[in-house]
């Protein structure tokens, strides 16, 4: 009983809850986590071992930008410590992946830099168009890009910026 409250403290102070925070953008993260979780079922929530043996089989059937995730967690190694601390017992703990994500990115930037096809083809689109073009865009959206010189930087602020607008819901139209 004491180990219990002893390991139960100790993984309070390892992970603690995190506010989400919006300045780090890990949107191939979040939704890979989001569709394993949701896969999840419930009974096998308070096992972190569980977990990552659904986690490792999950990583196996992945595709593309999942399968790039999986790698950077370990999750195509069975029994991987790397995807038992970043996965199996934080979700154990009920942190949502948008927290995982965001505490995870923190120290390893390169997971939040996943980029979803959506975005690399939207840049790409991007990319085609002149200087001129970009600029107006840009104009058009009333951003500057102050110290923008080469035209992938233009293309990021406005693909950055595009990610943040919402789109007008049905009732709005």
């Amino acid at each position: 009983m004491v180990a219990r409250v002893v390991y139960l403290i100790l993984t309070l102070a390892v992970y603690p809850c995190i506010a989400e925070d919006e300045d780090i953008e890990c949107d191939v993260c979040i939704s890979t986590l989001e569709k394993f979780e949701d896969g999840l079922p419930e009974d096998i929530m308070g096992s972190e071992e569980e977990i990552g043996t659904r986690f490792y089989e999950f990583c196996l059937s992945a595709k593309k930008q999942e399968k790039e995730l999986c790698e950077h967690f370990e999750g195509m190694q069975k029994h991987s410590p790397r995807a038992m601390t970043w996965v199996g017992r934080p979700l154990q703990m009920r942190i949502n992946p948008r927290s995982i994500c965001a505490q995870v990115g923190r120290a390893h930037q390169e997971i939040c830099d996943i980029k979803s096809d959506t975005d690399i083809e939207f840049e790409n689109r991007l990319m085609k168009k002149s200087f001129s073009e970009l600029k107006k865009m840009l104009y058009d959206m009333k951003l500057t890009c102050e110290g923008c010189v080469k035209k992938i930087e233009f293309a990021e602020k406005i693909r950055m910026h595009s990610k943040n607008i919402q789109p007008l819901s049905h009732e709005e139209l």
